[in-house]
């Protein structure tokens, strides 16, 4: 199979359990009714799944990963404001460890 072919079945293939998997969800959450435990499940999953990678990256990473990772902490803490924690987690990054 030529290259351009592979890419686009592997692309396709991508876009389909992309599409599948949002279908999914849906589908997924028409089967539960939509009690207040639910709510709070949904509320806090974004914020645990960003919690889980970040902790992993703690353990894993170097002490420039825990720099950076304070730095967005305390603008999260001290602003209440994601995109200013993500934002000078990117400057933290990028004063750590340079634009490569």
């Amino acid at each position: 199979m030529p290259t351009e072919s592979l890419e686009l079945v592997i692309i396709s293939v991508m876009a389909l359990v992309t599409y599948a998997t949002r279908i999914g969800g849906v589908v997924g959450m028409s089967l539960f009714a939509m009690t207040p435990r639910v709510k709070a499940f949904l509320k806090w999953l974004g914020s645990s799944v960003v919690v889980a990678l970040l902790a992993s990256a703690l353990v894993d990473g170097t002490p420039r990963t825990g720099l950076v990772i304070a730095v967005a902490a305390t603008a999260m803490f001290l602003t209440r404001q994601a995109l200013v924690a993500m934002l000078m987690g990117v400057c933290a990054s990028i004063a750590v460890v340079g634009f490569g």
